[in-house]
């Protein structure tokens, strides 16, 4: 119920003219679709790839930490993402 509540008071108080878009996540300007998928496969391989690497239990090599490892890949893939 809040949800929904809260979804009403948004569509009420947003403006016609963002209302098509509101909340959905677009390519950027002069990015096409394919350049898009590429590259959420190339981050999101990257992604998977440190993620494995760094919970993997038979490598014995890993000092840090871990979810700082993956935190720091996380605002990588998203800053060269947006930009």
């Amino acid at each position: 119920a809040g949800a929904t509540l809260g979804a009403a008071i948004l569509l009420g108080v947003t403006p016609d003219d963002r209302k098509g878009n509101l909340g959905s996540t677009m390519p950027g300007t002069g990015v096409n679709d394919a350049q898009a998928v590429g590259v959420e496969i190339m981050l999101g391989f990257i992604l998977v790839f440190v993620v494995f690497a760094t919970t993997d239990a038979k490598r014995t090599d890993l000092g840090g930490s871990k979810p700082l490892a993956i935190g720091l890949t996380v605002s990588a893939c998203h800053l060269f993402a947006v930009s």
